[in-house]
């Protein structure tokens, strides 16, 4: 396990210094460019899965990676605030509204099947959410 996490944090690092290179959306560089500059980077075949892995842990860490879906896409690090905040805007939040949707939907689903849930169901005792059972 801690080989696997040090794996991932070569991998971030590798991820990190290739995107220095492309910041700003006119400078975006493809999926299957940053696999591959992240590949030469390491020495090391690395996988896609990886890779997005690593720009996901990036994000959460506050760095502003940013991307786009689609021809022309890819990925980019922030120039300015309005380039991290079209990017939250055109890719985080949609996700954030669709995900709330599906939540709300399979807890009327587990409504309708087992009764309405009760006041702690699906949180554990430190206060995370958990699956309801």
């Amino acid at each position: 396990m801690a080989e696997e996490w040090e794996a991932q944090g070569e991998v971030m690092a590798a991820v990190t210094r290739v995107l220095a290179g492309h910041v700003g959306r006119e400078r975006v560089i493809s999926r299957a460019g940053l696999v591959a500059a992240v590949r030469r980077d390491l020495g090391v075949r690395v996988s896609e899965r990886k890779v997005r892995a690593a720009v996901n842990g990036l994000r959460k860490r506050g760095v502003l990676v940013c991307s786009a879906g689609g021809r022309g896409g890819g990925y980019w690090l922030a120039k300015d605030r309005a380039d991290a905040m079209d990017f939250l805007a055109r890719e985080v939040r949609p996700r954030i509204r669709d995900l709330a949707e599906v939540e709300r939907a399979m807890m009327r689903a587990v409504a309708r099947r087992w009764g309405q849930p009760g006041l702690f169901d699906g949180v554990a005792s430190d206060g995370r959410r958990e699956a309801v059972r």
